[in-house]
């Protein structure tokens, strides 16, 4: 499915025309659809499963993350980039 949204990306940046911008735009969305109702799918199976480990893990990586910054380069790294 990605593959075919890459493959509208490219013809539309290569011709630049209307249409193959709709094809593209309308292939996302089905993307972004197919994406939601995978995760929706997940969700409700892990529900049904009753297990409730399982569930608590799932939940607990989804409100965990990075809570820190990313370490500062110093001043002669920065002269570098």
């Amino acid at each position: 499915m990605f593959n075919r949204k890459a493959h509208y990306w490219r013809r539309w940046r290569l011709t630049n025309k209307d249409e193959h911008k709709q094809a593209y735009k309308a292939y996302s969305v089905k993307c972004v659809q197919a994406i939601q109702a995978y995760y929706q799918d997940f969700e409700n199976a892990l529900i049904q499963s009753d297990n409730l480990g399982k569930f608590y893990q799932y939940v607990n990586g989804k409100i965990s993350g990075r809570k820190s910054n990313p370490p500062r380069l110093s001043e002669t790294a920065q002269e570098i980039l």
